[in-house]
């Protein structure tokens, strides 16, 4: 082959090659720093001079397209591979912070201490089990239960209910009325699932008394307050009046006016019922001027 038309090929083979390679790395204008440096670097390449086979008839060019893809395949690898490397650096700065909390959490065992403590009250000895009576916590002392109980005088109850530690009284949580324990309730005393008042009002679970009627509840001395509502039944005449009283263990705590036809309904809250045992609530009037008690609750 002339040597004119030769070199004429092989520059031409070149442009072709350069033309494969800009193809491959991307030609469009948004390419990436990392492809434009890639681009340079096999420019530089292709300048100093590819390896090409041949002879007169055939020339060989080594195959620069899997050489471009295998070359932009390692660039990539090796950005995975940082990323992963700064990932896992950064894993293992967590695990060591997590090791280092763990270790110091184990490290902070709480420091305690047995005692024998005896006990004496007002130059009294009170016989108790002193042998491991304390423990210190910390700095803390703690004492035995027997110990605790002796520190309680007499007409005080030590009880544990609901992880609290209740000296005298339980307190108890606000209850109705009319879920409590019946004693006995006269002849005039009624209970209503629904009624209504002399102003058109509907009630439910109602306590309805007549003239002498009475009911007695026995609240087991754990309750200190008791709210309630009171109206008039529709049923009642114009001219007819009632009073009620409440009684806490045969003390009088509560005497409402008198209650009439046009009083309008009413609540009295905080009554103290002062722990009784016994609470009763009575009604004297009139006839046919019936009272409704509603929303009857007893609290602490």
């Amino acid at each position: 082959m002339d040597s004119t038309v030769k070199a004429a090929l092989i520059t031409g083979i070149l442009g072709l090659i350069g033309t494969i390679t800009a193809a491959i790395i991307g030609v469009n204008v948004g390419k990436s720093i990392t492809q434009n440096n890639i681009q340079k670097q096999f420019n530089t390449a292709i300048g100093n001079g590819v390896n090409i086979v041949g002879n007169a008839n055939e020339i060989t060019i080594n195959d620069i397209e899997n050489f471009m893809n295998n070359y932009i395949n390692l660039q990539e690898q090796k950005e995975s591979l940082l990323e992963q490397n700064t990932k896992y650096f950064n894993d293992l700065t967590e695990a060591n912070n997590k090791i280092a909390d763990l270790q110091s959490e184990t490290n902070g065992v709480p420091v305690f201490n047995f005692s024998d403590l005896a006990l004496s009250i007002d130059g009294e000895d009170i016989p108790v089990n002193k042998n491991n009576s304390m423990i210190t916590i910390d700095g803390v002392d703690y004492f035995s239960r027997e110990i605790t109980e002796s520190l309680i005088s007499d007409n005080q109850n030590f009880t544990i209910k609901d992880d609290t530690l209740f000296i005298g009284r339980v307190i108890a949580e606000k209850a109705k009325l009319t879920g409590q324990k019946e004693i006995n309730h006269s002849s005039y005393c009624y209970f209503y699932d629904s009624i209504s008042d002399s102003y058109g009002n509907s009630y439910a679970d109602v306590i309805v008394l007549d003239n002498r009627g009475n009911i007695i509840y026995n609240l087991e001395r754990k309750y200190s307050m008791l709210d309630i509502s009171l109206a008039i039944s529709s049923s009642a005449y114009l001219d007819m009046s009632g009073i009620l009283t409440i009684e806490a263990d045969e003390e009088t705590v509560y005497t409402s006016s008198q209650l009439t036809k046009i009083t309008e309904p009413f609540t009295i809250t905080q009554i103290p019922i002062n722990n009784c045992s016994l609470l009763t609530i009575k009604y004297s009037g009139d006839w046919n001027n019936r009272c409704i008690i509603s929303n009857a609750i007893v609290y602490n």
